[in-house]
């Protein structure tokens, strides 16, 4: 009898598991086909395509490819992952960000709260520490019915200037999904940001500075002006002291 509960206890947790992680897109293409050990595309002539760092994941790039906002000459430029030296499969760091993206994980229409929240991860703005503080965070949120996206913001040893274009990355992040929230299955006056470290001081920014990012960036040809781009919670983790707060 002991033997039998434990295998049932086994397989129910499996069960959780693999449901977990194969929550599929509620719509839009389809998510990448699950690799077992991540890998980023190759640099090309044409623009990078950011892969999805986990199961079920699908990434959306934050600006269109005419956007003033990216750097045309590094477009193609590839994103380099650093993995974990123990855990095969395991993305520890990202860095080389010149096509800021959102990952997206959704929630079963049944659990789904409405609620969403956007992971920005640290690391110094010399990489993102997309592990710790973005991958191994989806199950938890996804355990209360939260729809969580990683963000992919541009970093300051590729060239870019923290407080302005990773700042503008989340901002626009917030932005995009709150256009979309419909489709996406999320309350668009419950999207939150939580940024750890320099990820936190990217957070701080966009409490600070949305009002001024939706003014600035009201173009008529823009598909998101209009669309406001406060977040309607913030979760700050050790935030380090900068330029920033």
């Amino acid at each position: 009898m002991r033997l039998f509960k434990s295998r049932c206890r086994l397989s129910t947790g499996v069960a959780t598991f693999i449901a977990l992680f194969s929550s599929s897109f509620v719509s839009g293409d389809p998510p990448p086909a699950p690799q077992l050990i991540p890998k980023p595309a190759e640099s090309s002539e044409a623009v990078y395509q950011p892969q999805a760092l986990m199961t079920g994941g699908t990434v959306i790039p934050l600006f269109p490819p005419d956007s003033p906002f990216r750097n045309s000459a590094r477009l193609h430029e590839a994103e380099i992952y650093e993995m974990h030296g123990q855990v095969p499969g395991r993305i520890q760091r990202l860095k080389n960000v010149h096509n800021p993206s959102i990952e997206i994980h959704p929630v079963e229409r049944g659990s789904n709260t409405g609620a969403a929240i956007i992971l920005m991860p640290g690391g110094g703005h010399h990489h993102l520490g997309v592990a710790a503080a973005g991958t191994d965070m989806v199950p938890y949120f996804y355990n209360y019915g939260i729809t969580t996206f990683i963000l992919r913001y541009r970093l300051r040893d590729d060239g870019y200037i923290a407080e302005v274009d990773a700042v503008n990355d989340a901002l626009q992040a917030i932005r995009l999904i709150r256009s979309r929230a419909a489709e996406w299955g999320i309350d668009p006056l419950k999207i939150g940001v939580f940024g750890s470290s320099a990820g936190g001081e990217v957070a701080t920014g966009t409490a600070l500075n949305y009002s001024n990012f939706d003014t600035t960036y009201r173009s008529t040809d823009d598909p998101l002006a209009g669309v406001s781009s406060r977040p309607d919670f913030v979760g700050l983790l050790y935030t380090g002291p900068s330029d920033l707060t």
